[in-house]
């Protein structure tokens, strides 16, 4: 669904792990081109799991990755 505040619409994929439901990552079809992003490892803070390290890559149509666009490391999460 296309909300009124945002100029186009974006398809996303969620991915899950099935054994252990982590979302591994995501996919986004942008009006220009696909976006992967993948969860490459995790941490666990105050009982809550989050990303800690991801890296986004531009695919094409048929899934397959074209380049690395970003790597990022999350961490100094805070749970208060």
């Amino acid at each position: 669904e296309q909300h009124g505040n945002h100029s186009n619409q974006d398809n996303w994929d969620l991915y899950f792990d099935t054994q252990s439901y982590k979302m591994m990552g995501y996919q986004v079809q942008h009006d220009d081109h696909i976006s992967y992003v993948l969860n490459e490892s995790f941490m666990t803070v105050g009982g809550l799991l989050f990303p800690h390290l991801r890296k986004s890559y531009r695919v094409n149509e048929q899934g397959e990755k074209l380049f690395l666009r970003a790597a990022y490391e999350y961490k100094d999460y805070e749970v208060e």
